[in-house]
C-alpha cells in the first residue's frame, strides 16, 4: 500500500535538552507516515548509539531509498548522516565528529546534482569555542 505523509506544524516555543544541553527552541514538525487505512506505520526507532538520536530534520527521497539526520548520537555523539529503506534498513553514511566537518545536524537533507547537502549547527573552523556550523555535502 502507498504511503501517504502529513506534517503537523508545532510552534509552541518550549525549553528541552538536546544532546546534553539546555536550548530554548520552537518543537520541530512532526511527520508521520501513513498507509492507506489511516494507520500509523512505524519504520524504524533509533537507539540513541552509533546509529543517532533525535532525528529533528525531514526525509529526502534519492532513487527510492530515504536520507535524513540525527542531530546526536552516534560514534563521537555529534550526529550523524543515515539512509533507510522503507522496510526499515539503516545505513550509517556519515558521523559527525564535533570538529571541522561540523556537529548536530539539523533540518532536511537537500538532494542537487549527485550530492545530498545539509547544515550542522556547530563545528567548522570559524568562531571560537563551539565553532560556527558548517554546510556538508555527501554522496548518497
Amino acid at each position: 500500500m502507498p504511503l501517504h505523509e502529513i506534517v503537523l506544524p508545532e510552534t509552541k516555543p518550549e525549553t528541552e535538552w538536546v544532546c546534553g544541553r539546555a536550548l530554548q527552541k520552537v518543537s520541530p514538525q512532526r511527520t508521520h507516515s501513513l498507509t492507506e487505512s489511516g494507520s500509523e506505520k512505524m519504520i524504524y526507532s533509533f537507539t540513541g548509539g552509533n546509529d543517532g538520536a533525535e532525528p529533528v530534520g525531514g526525509l529526502a527521497a534519492v532513487h527510492g531509498v530515504l536520507h535524513g539526520t540525527a542531530e546526536c548520537g552516534g560514534a563521537d555523539r555529534a550526529g550523524t548522516i543515515f539512509a533507510l529503506t522503507t522496510s526499515g534498513q539503516l545505513t550509517l553514511l556519515h558521523t559527525f565528529t564535533d570538529m571541522t566537518d561540523g556537529a548536530y545536524p539539523q533540518g532536511t537533507l537537500k538532494h542537487y546534482g549527485d550530492k545530498l547537502y545539509g547544515t550542522a549547527l556547530q563545528g567548522g573552523a570559524g568562531c571560537p569555542g563551539y565553532g560556527c556550523g558548517t554546510v556538508f555535502r555527501i554522496s548518497p
